[in-house]
């Protein structure tokens, strides 16, 4: 009760940058960011647009099913999850939208720090990004952009940086 639980990111998707977040990739962030970390408005760190400052952001990570997030694919996703506590200060905008459950999305200022690519080609120049190809694939909800552009990049370990966001 008083918090709301706001879904920063997801795992195993293909996104329109063609990185994949891997499982596990934040886990590290969450022990070093804990109490560091704002829940912002447009990934604007400045006054009036803070919802919750870092004492009351805690990051978390949960397994989710993709139903759970509006969509209709089988199957789980690992989200990073920011518990956030409302208070006087919340942005008011975003408390409307909060209160009225109006959908938006969250979004994390974040860092890459282990990153691979993954190429699907025999090519003998190309066998390790082939292996991490295969490594991967079967574990992307939307493999179909993967297959169609014929790589991504496979994030396995990821910074949180300063905040997460409503966009």
């Amino acid at each position: 009760e008083g918090f709301i639980y706001p879904v920063i990111n997801t795992c195993n998707w293909m996104d329109s940058h063609g990185d994949v977040h891997i499982d596990g990739l934040w886990q590290k962030s969450i022990t070093e960011q804990q109490g560091k970390v704002f829940y912002l408005v447009n990934h604007e760190l400045k006054i009036g647009s803070v919802i919750a400052y870092p004492n009351d952001v805690f990051l978390m990570t949960e397994k989710m099913s993709w139903s759970q997030l509006g969509q209709s694919y089988e199957g789980t996703t690992e989200a990073l999850i920011f518990k956030t506590k409302l208070s006087d200060y919340s942005n008011s905008d975003a408390k409307l939208v909060i209160e009225n459950k109006l959908p938006v999305e969250n979004s994390v200022r974040m860092q890459y720090v282990k990153i691979q690519l993954a190429i699907d080609s025999m090519g003998e120049d190309y066998k390790e990004e082939k292996a991490t190809w295969e490594k991967y694939i079967s574990k992307i909800v939307n493999k179909e952009k993967a297959i169609e552009r014929g790589y991504f990049w496979a994030v396995t370990e990821a910074k949180i940086y300063k905040e997460g966001s409503m966009v």
